[in-house]
């Protein structure tokens, strides 16, 4: 869990970042504009899930490469929008990450649930139902 709290973590402090950037660029620039630059960014991704077996229990290996594209060449060269599209990036990683480790914790508790349910089945009927004969 140690690994989730400190990507939580850099989270936290990216998404702080990226919100300081963006009252700044709407300080400099204003509303319209920054809603304009929004508009003309087109996000594409590639997400490819591969499933990887860890003692007798599958789970999903998930890899992620994010492309920007943009429409208008000049209107990103403003460096007011830079850092904000490069923090931006920053944290829809983060939040990748986090998915990942998530999904692998789940996928393990889950497992971890069923052979409590076998051990405690075995323990309170099975065993005592075979002493008993």
């Amino acid at each position: 869990m140690t690994e989730v709290e400190e990507l939580r973590e850099q989270l936290n402090q990216s998404v702080l970042h990226s919100y300081n950037l963006l009252k700044k660029a709407y300080m400099e620039s204003g509303r319209e504009k920054v809603m304009r630059e929004a508009q003309l960014s087109v996000f594409r991704g590639e997400l490819e899930v591969k499933e990887k077996v860890f003692m007798g229990i599958v789970i999903p290996q998930v890899a992620f490469k994010l492309k920007r594209e943009i429409s208008c060449d000049a209107c990103f060269r403003k460096a007011v929008y830079r850092p904000c599209w490069t923090v931006f990036f920053q944290s829809l990683e983060l939040i990748l990450q986090i998915a990942q480790v998530e999904i692998k914790v789940w996928k393990l508790a889950e497992e971890l649930k069923k052979t409590v349910v076998r051990v405690n089945a075995l323990e309170k009927y099975y065993i005592p139902c075979m002493k008993n004969s």
